[in-house]
């Protein structure tokens, strides 16, 4: 797998590295689609306001081979984030 890159990575808590966050999103969306799924390339986009976003190549995954995620966090303004509204204009 290819690792994240872009700014912040030096403020991203150790259970958010690069590598842990694309065995955890494999392992949620393996047990989604009911089969293994791993993340060939998981890419941090230098942009986002206070989301995290990255794009993901999956390999395994019915139906999408490219993804985008976004990590919100659990503090600020506007907490708790929810990307639920977004995800439905889609």
């Amino acid at each position: 797998m290819q690792e994240a890159q872009g700014a912040g990575e030096a403020d991203t808590p150790a259970f958010e590295s690069p590598d842990t966050l694309a065995a955890r999103l494999a392992d949620y969306l393996g047990r989604a689609g009911a089969a293994p799924v791993s993340v060939d390339r998981l890419t941090k986009f230098p942009a986002g306001f206070s989301w995290r976003t990255y794009g993901v190549r999956l390999r395994g995954f019915p139906g999408a081979d490219e993804a985008i995620l976004r990590v919100g966090p659990p503090y600020g303004l506007f907490a708790p984030y929810s990307a639920m509204p977004e995800f439905r204009i889609f």
